[in-house]
């Protein structure tokens, strides 16, 4: 065989492996397919190849759209997707874009929280992980959504967790089982007592989402203009929101559940969006039931706003 085409028969293996791995290879990878070192420099000074992590390339410009994640685990040599990254993965956090450091778990002495160790564009956690808290992605190894919440249970705000359970529980319902689970065989890990409380909030025996819809089945009923579910403001996730109006909603169903940190933390955000000219409305779970009521008052607010608007721009 000529030195061309072992060159070609060495790309095809290339190619099938990155094709696999979402554009992705290792330097080891290509020196057990024929690729010699100085062929791999030549291939990242010319382009075909671009350092992701040592050792770790994408091949081609256009790598797939998994790569960030692959990249992680290979450069760690092995590990599963967590933590924000895990919650992206499961579409938990639509409204958030993917964490800039891609984070994983690799293997820990036990299942507590471990501080995670930064490498450029990663956040390593070591921690116990058992096959049914894993699954696979498009091929990525990444946590289960159970074990994606109790992992984030310390770091987001209790709100994001109900609206992560709920995102999960339209996936599968058993996600709440499957997060009792882990509480029964994890009782003392960092965050196991802000999970308990997300498993005991409920509305009237009914998940988060039933209010989202009770309240989209109001703003229908009365012919009012149609918000964002779960948007972004300012930095801050918000249950609805009508972004031409700079007017938001937040559900407060869980109020008798809410701790006084909860409560000074919704007043920083409030006043936070206030100074950059949001309303917020709050309405608890009792408000949705008396929905006549509830319609005025989105009405009223969703009126006032927009006279402001048409005064503003006639100025």
């Amino acid at each position: 065989m000529t030195e061309r085409l072992r060159g070609r028969a060495a790309d095809a293996r290339v190619a099938a492996i990155a094709a696999r791995q979402h554009g992705v290879v290792t330097r080891r990878q290509l020196l057990a397919v024929g690729i010699s070192r100085t062929a791999v420099s030549r291939r990242l000074a010319g382009g075909l190849l671009r350092a992701l992590h040592a050792g770790v390339y994408a091949v081609g410009p256009l790598p797939g759209p998994r790569h960030r994640e692959m990249a992680a685990v290979l450069a760690c040599g092995g590990g599963v997707i967590s933590d924000a990254s895990a919650a992206a993965l499961h579409a938990l956090r639509p409204s958030q874009r993917r964490p800039d450091a891609v984070e994983l778990t690799i293997g820990g002495e036990d299942g507590r929280r471990a501080g995670a160790v930064r490498r450029s564009g990663l956040r390593v956690h070591r921690r116990r992980l058992r096959p049914d808290e894993c699954t696979r992605i498009e091929g990525v190894p990444v946590t289960v959504p159970a074990r994606t919440i109790l992992d984030l249970s310390p770091a987001v705000p209790f709100r994001d967790l109900q609206r992560m359970l709920a995102a999960a529980a339209r996936l599968d319902p058993a996600v709440r089982d499957g997060i009792g689970g882990l509480l029964e065989r994890y009782p003392q890990r960092s965050g196991a007592a802000i999970v308990r409380r997300l498993l005991e909030a409920t509305l009237g025996g009914d998940s988060w989402s039933v209010a989202e819809e009770i309240f989209l089945e109001i703003v229908a009923a009365g012919g009012l203009p149609a918000p964002e579910q779960n948007a972004t403001v300012h930095g801050f996730v918000v249950d609805f929101y009508w972004r031409a109006l700079d007017l938001a909603v937040e559900i407060d169903g869980y109020a008798y559940h809410r701790t006084p940190e909860d409560h000074a933390r919704d007043c920083e955000r409030d006043a936070v969006l206030a100074g950059q000219g949001v309303q917020v409305v709050r309405l608890s779970w009792a408000q949705l039931q008396d929905r006549d009521r509830t319609l005025v008052r989105m009405a009223q607010a969703i009126a006032h706003r927009q006279r402001g608007r048409g005064a503003a721009g006639a100025a």
